[in-house]
């Protein structure tokens, strides 16, 4: 008997087939399954993770029409060309975002509460030419020498701690400080520093000029014009201030301070004379620690005074008055007591309290306006012509509120001294 073998035919599928392609039918939907998952999980961790640096970044500001601006000028860059021609540029900005051109790189000035007009308050000076406040002290004969100190609130009024020091006595020294040796405990008392504080307002000191319309098509001219002028005007003001200010409105000069040293003119004096006697003692006046650093300043008319000061030669007189040229410790200027002198025609007339005096520069603080809101420039039309005024908020007053009596001796000592009136 013969055995008969069935063949399937071509595309017909048996049972093992069928059972094998469903296995691998559900491997795949397995797969597909657990990639769904995987991606899932990291879609939750992700979102969980960016909701919680969102808790922790700070609520998104509206941004102003002056943000914008300041961005805007990022990106622009500053103005061009070297010192003097990008400060003509800068002030040509001004006069155009006067006029109603605006420009990103301007920048307004507060003025009052919030950033008013040009008119009110002015473009701030760029980063740029902050070396235009280190020139303006430059240029000055007394107050770059100064104890000069910047804020970062230059509308705010400030008080600064200050030594009240009017004794060099033991205990009295910077404040009340005191100082002694093992032996001498049991007979020093207690004594702490005894502070003051010094209240500087914000002063403003404003210079303005006309321009006409050539020169604002000249940004090279322009430049010079202002910087030459501001620089001038601002240093000759602010030394002013230093020297004879009322604190009223402005700075307190020594001249007016409680501190001052005015001694009395010698018995018969000329009117309007400046003797050896005058010199010598103001000298004797000035305290020890201030000599190193001191100044003489006299006016215009009063140099011819200082010729007759040295004493005649092979009698025993002493040189005191180097005229300017000499040898000296100091290129050739002029010195009296071997100090430097200074001929400074802001010092009151000949005869007059503070002619000449001898000071301690480094005795008078100045709270300067700080780097943003030190200068500003503002700009309005005026009969065809535009006036660009400058302002610089600036305070001072001397250290000292009053006259020191010596560690030893009677006679009081100041770092500001000059001869009473002739």
């Amino acid at each position: 008997m013969k055995r008969i073998i069935t063949r399937p035919s071509p595309g017909s599928a048996t049972l093992l087939d069928a059972t094998n392609e469903g296995t691998r039918h559900i491997q795949r939907s397995t797969l597909a399954l657990m990639r769904s998952q995987h991606a899932l999980k990291l879609l939750e961790e992700k979102t969980a993770l960016a909701e919680e640096e969102a808790s922790r970044a700070p609520a998104p500001r509206t941004r102003t029409a002056e943000d914008r601006k300041r961005r805007a000028a990022e990106i622009v860059g500053s103005f061009e060309g070297d010192f003097v021609t990008a400060f003509g540029k800068f002030a040509i900005a001004v006069c155009g975002e006067a006029s109603g051109k605006p420009d990103p790189r301007i920048t307004k000035a507060p003025s009052g509460g919030s950033e008013g007009s040009l008119v009110d308050g002015g473009a701030l000076v760029p980063d740029q030419f902050f070396q235009l406040k280190r020139t303006l002290y430059d240029a000055s004969a007394l107050a770059g020498f100064a104890d000069i100190r910047e804020t970062a609130n230059p509308l705010a009024t400030i008080k600064i701690p200050g030594i009240d020091e009017t004794s060099r006595q033991d205990g009295s020294r910077a404040g009340g400080f005191v100082s002694f040796w093992d032996q001498e405990a049991g007979l020093v008392a207690a004594s702490w520093p005894k502070n003051k504080m010094i209240e500087f307002w914000p002063r403003k000191l404003h210079a303005a000029t006309r321009v006409t319309s050539e020169l604002l098509n000249d940004a090279p001219m322009l430049g010079a014009y202002l910087l030459n002028g501001f620089i001038e005007e601002g240093s000759f003001k602010i030394d002013a201030a230093m020297i004879s200010g009322t604190g009223i409105g402005q700075p307190l000069g020594y001249l007016n301070s409680p501190s001052l040293i005015a001694v009395a003119k010698e018995t018969g004096q000329a009117a309007a004379t400046i003797v050896k006697e005058n010199i010598d003692k103001m000298w004797s006046r000035l305290p020890a620690p201030s000599r190193k650093r001191a100044m003489w300043l006299i006016n215009e008319d009063a140099e011819q005074q200082l010729q007759a000061l040295n004493g005649a030669v092979g009698t025993g007189g002493a040189l005191i008055y180097r005229p300017p040229g000499a040898v000296s410790d100091f290129g050739g200027r002029a010195t009296l007591y071997g100090r430097p002198l200074e001929v400074i025609e802001q010092n009151p007339a000949l005869g007059s309290v503070g002619d000449i005096s001898v000071i301690d520069p480094s005795q008078y603080i100045i709270i300067d306006g700080g780097a943003k809101s030190l200068m500003s420039l503002h700009a309005r039309f005026d009969n065809d012509e535009v006036v660009f005024r400058f302002t610089w908020r600036v305070d001072g007053k001397p250290a000292y509120a009053s006259q020191i009596t010596p560690y030893s001796g009677s006679s009081t000592r100041s770092p500001f001294v000059c001869v009473a009136s002739r």
